[in-house]
């Protein structure tokens, strides 16, 4: 019953209740913030800021669903309000003709502009100015470890 499958240390208890409780209260703070601010849900804005990285600021549907970690669906219903918006429009693909791409429009490059002053104040004050440059390093890392191990979550 001792060895370490079967067990945890009082450090690895500690770590999985902090971890437990950033997952579920960092994204609402963080989505809150911008949707007071900027009337803009967080799921939205990570699609605007996903594309504007891509490739001619366009990608595939199920692309952008394993960006931002949700499934098809829901980037469908995401990208449904944001074309509505006319922050994207859908084009046939531009790789194969047979699907379609979600494209950044101008208006949503404006939009993300606009919106990233408020989020980049909000991950300030919710997560980056409570860490050092190292333990920022350290965590990107052990983070990216995890994600990796965990697979895209977009099943």
């Amino acid at each position: 019953m001792g060895d370490r499958n079967s067990t945890m240390t009082r450090e690895e208890k500690t770590l999985m209740q902090a971890l437990s409780c950033v997952i579920n209260t960092l994204p609402r703070a963080l989505d809150g913030d911008l949707r007071r601010e900027q009337e803009l849900p967080l799921t939205e804005y990570f699609a605007l800021a996903s594309l504007v990285d891509a490739k001619d600021r366009r990608v595939r549907m199920s692309e952008l669903a394993a960006r931002l970690s949700i499934t098809i669906s829901g980037a469908t219903r995401t990208v449904n309000r944001l074309e509505s918006l006319g922050l994207v429009e859908r084009e046939r693909s531009s790789s194969d003709g047979r699907g379609a791409d979600v494209v950044l429009t101008e208006s949503g490059y404006e939009r993300l502009r606009e919106a990233w002053p408020s989020h980049l104040a909000s991950a300030r004050r919710r997560v980056l100015d409570h860490l050092s440059e190292d333990e920022v390093r350290i965590l990107t890392r052990a983070l990216g470890a995890i994600s990796a191990a965990s697979g895209d979550g977009a099943d």
